[in-house]
């Protein structure tokens, strides 16, 4: 999603997860084009913080609920 994101695409709601906080918080070696990305894209958008690394928070309910309630309020 992210990379079409990038690319132009402007759905009306997207869900980027799973990127990490270093995404989210400064660019870096790793995380430039995604940091460039995300900031280009902040405007109404939302953070959500969910408990779990990388693998366990997507199969988290409080992931699950924080992207039912972005979406819901289309």
């Amino acid at each position: 999603m992210l990379r079409l994101l990038a690319r132009g695409a402007r759905p009306a709601r997207a869900v980027v997860a799973g990127q990490g906080l270093d995404a989210v918080r400064r660019a870096t070696s790793r995380t430039g084009v995604y940091h460039r990305a995300l900031t280009a894209l902040i405007e109404g958008g939302r953070f959500a913080r969910v408990p779990g690394n990388h693998y366990s928070a997507m199969t988290s309910p409080e992931l699950t609920t924080a992207m039912v309630e972005f979406l819901a309020q289309a």
